[in-house]
């Protein structure tokens, strides 16, 4: 029985080293930010928004502006954010556009935002179901972080 929990433990160490590469040093250490939801779902437009898939990082009003214009020519989009009105000396926006879709249920989600000492990683995910109903989607996800002078790196 001490043999099994020895072993369990052991490699749940041995993982623990693996996972964080046996450093201690504090610069390589990551943090999660967590971001405020603005807004997430599907634009309807057939791709007359003119967006395309896309990484942005929105860092000032007027360009924040510019895409609210887009996302909304088609439909009022913006309309079922949680906030459009966005204070830039404390946030930046973090916003990913999937590629148009021919089918309805998929999604675009910002998953996870980390913090280390060369920037900030943002890890996206998509999601395509197997089969579904044939309709456009343009799937995205936007969201807002505290600024941080961090280059901002995305990964799919």
């Amino acid at each position: 029985m001490s043999c099994t929990i020895f072993l369990k433990t052991g490699r749940a160490f041995l993982l623990f080293i693996l996972l964080t590469g046996g450093c201690s040093n504090e610069d390589d250490m990551q943090t999660v930010i967590y971001p405020s939801l603005i807004g997430k779902g599907d634009l309807y437009g057939s791709g007359e928004e003119g967006i395309q898939k896309q990484n942005i990082v929105i860092s000032d009003t007027a360009a924040w502006n510019e895409l609210k214009i887009k996302m909304n020519c088609i439909n009022n989009t913006t309309g079922s954010f949680t906030e459009t009105e966005i204070n830039f000396s404390e946030y930046i926006i973090l916003a990913a556009f999937s590629e148009l879709r021919p089918l309805g249920g998929c999604s675009i989600e910002i998953k996870n935002v980390f913090e280390y000492s060369g920037g900030i990683n943002v890890r996206i995910e998509n999601f395509v179901p197997q089969a579904g109903v044939a309709e456009e989607t343009h799937p995205y996800h936007i969201v807002k972080i505290p600024k941080k002078n961090k280059q901002i790196f995305f990964e799919w």
